[in-house]
């Protein structure tokens, strides 16, 4: 008795057949094998969001963090989670001035689960509307990091690299680095 592979083999390969037949025949099985199994994402680190994000699983991010962005100095600061949100402070800094401030909140809202930002010029008068603020919707978490809709947080302990999608008037965008780093700076072992 002759294999199932065997058979195909031998009916795909007979010069008999028309050569589009001959590669249906030899692909069928292929695909059916190919079809059966799940093909990786892009990024395999990356979860699915979800259903019920946890303010928990940002908890990496407290802590105080400062380093290079926007042509000078940035601070971040996160608090732990409580109550189902994170909250945030940022500054920037060139020279020996602030330049900005931001206020953000990471989690639960009306549409999903998202951070909001409100900005403050230097002298806290806010830029956006009294209830206005920028939206940041969550998209996915992995083991290094967070996504959420035009802004990236990738961590390498105490490393952290913030990417914000920023617009400008010619309707183009561009992806805008930010470097920080734990602030003090954790004592080696050597240095305890």
């Amino acid at each position: 008795m002759k294999s199932p592979i065997h058979r195909i083999h031998t009916l795909a390969c007979s010069p008999l057949r028309p050569p589009l037949l001959q590669v249906l025949l030899l692909t069928l099985p292929l695909l059916f094998v190919l079809g059966t199994h799940v093909l990786p994402q892009d990024d395999p680190d990356t979860k699915p969001v979800p259903a019920q994000t946890k303010i928990e699983d940002f908890a990496w991010l407290a802590g105080q963090w400062r380093g290079e962005g926007f042509g000078g100095t940035c601070e971040e600061i996160w608090s732990h989670p409580l109550a189902g949100t994170m909250v945030g402070t940022f500054r920037l800094v060139q020279g020996d001035e602030v330049v900005f401030y931001e206020i953000m909140v990471i989690g639960p809202d009306d549409d999903g689960f998202s951070l909001k930002v409100k900005h403050f010029s230097k002298e806290f008068v806010s830029w956006e509307e009294k209830e206005g603020a920028v939206r940041f919707p969550f998209e996915s978490m992995s083991k290094d990091g967070a996504r959420f809709r035009g802004l990236t947080f990738t961590r390498d302990d105490d490393e952290l690299e913030i990417k914000v999608r920023m617009g400008s008037q010619d309707g183009s965008t561009r992806w805008e680095p930010i470097q920080l780093k734990r602030f003090p700076q954790p004592k080696s072992k050597k240095q305890a």
